[in-house]
């Protein structure tokens, strides 16, 4: 059940995060992504972000990115995406029996998607069962398609694109093996100072 005042949604318990970070590992660069069918990461080129990008020119299997999803929870999936032309078609979460979409977002008529300009989409589905999902996206059609900042999140709120907590520890370095101090005293005695 969704409660609206003055058209808007009021967020109920499933709506709001339980996380703020990101469920997907690797997302800045694709380093965890599987990659079918051609396509490349474009490392002349960033998302508003400042994250790599993903490109295709051609429909079906792009970058995917696998997460352990949890019966009955709801997700939102959300990515940045630009496209070289605007043409028929729909951008897509891969088609899974094991969730089911809530909302697909702006894309999913590209012909009203202006091209060459970054457009941030997210995808609200429930998980209707417990299963390692693969997180990719996919035009319908041939199409020059630049992807990044790969998100998802718990509940139904559109998060702002940030680091897992993977991501997180691998980034704050190494162990310490050695610390050493050194103090040296700036009291001198009473006798020295007269």
């Amino acid at each position: 059940m969704s409660i609206y005042i003055d058209n808007l949604k009021i967020p109920i318990q499933h709506d709001i995060p339980t996380n703020y970070w990101n469920l997907l590992d690797g997302t800045a660069d694709f380093k965890n992504a599987i990659y079918t069918h051609g396509g490349s990461i474009k490392n002349d080129e960033t998302d508003p972000n400042g994250n790599k990008v993903f490109f295709k020119d051609s429909a079906w299997d792009f970058a995917s990115i696998s997460y352990n999803i949890e019966p009955g929870q709801i997700y939102t999936f959300s990515y940045w995406a630009k496209f070289d032309n605007s043409v028929n078609g729909t951008m897509i979460l891969y088609e899974s029996d094991n969730y089911k979409i809530i909302d697909n977002g702006l894309l999913s008529d590209l012909t009203k998607i202006k091209p060459n300009t970054w457009i941030k989409n997210a995808i609200v589905f429930k998980a209707l069962k417990a299963t390692s999902l693969q997180f990719g996206l996919a035009p319908s059609v041939n199409v020059g398609t630049h992807v990044g900042s790969y998100m998802l999140s718990k509940g139904s709120i559109v998060l702002d694109w940030n680091y897992s907590l993977n991501d997180i520890k691998s980034k704050l370095g190494g162990v310490i093996r050695h610390l050493s101090a050194y103090f040296y005293s700036l009291v001198t005695s009473a006798k020295e100072a007269a």
